[in-house]
């Protein structure tokens, strides 16, 4: 079998995107393009064109956000190697109609740092989260405690 080369795919894909679509983000277009393919997906969910259409687009929207081939194979891998890391509840009890979604961690967002500015969001110099933007979640005070009192 023949591997496919991705990031010659996204070169050529955004070379005939930009002649075709023109440049910009095109955010609201490519979301409005995935909504009427899922639409079709749901449709004929054996349609493995119609899924491809999804992923395309996507791709498409990644280097019109700014990231180069490279960058996009790289997260895909990063993101990959994310989930298969994450606890993950059994399939085996979950709706088959529903997004079977990661275990969340017990932490919260970071009151160090500010989610609205990138440059500060997970600072690496942060005393708190270490750059992480997460902190352990603090117990919540029991009925008739103090937040002291909390175990």
């Amino acid at each position: 079998m023949n591997h496919y080369d991705l990031v010659e795919h996204l070169e050529r894909q955004q070379d005939f995107s930009m002649r075709t679509f023109g440049p910009g983000l095109r955010t609201n277009g490519l979301i409005d393009h995935i909504k009427k393919e899922l639409t079709e997906i749901a449709a004929n969910p054996r349609d493995v064109v119609e899924w491809v259409d999804v992923v395309l687009l996507a791709l498409d929207g990644a280097w019109r956000a700014g990231y180069y081939p490279e960058e996009i194979c790289e997260a895909i891998k990063e993101k990959l190697e994310r989930n298969m890391a994450r606890n993950w509840p059994d399939w085996r009890t979950a709706d088959p109609n529903k997004a079977i979604e990661h275990v969340r961690d017990a932490t919260q967002p970071c009151p160090n740092c500010d989610p609205t500015d990138v440059f500060k969001y997970g600072d690496e110099r942060c005393d708190l989260c270490h750059g992480t933007a997460r902190v352990a979640s603090l117990p919540t005070a029991q009925p008739g405690t103090t937040q002291g009192e909390a175990a």
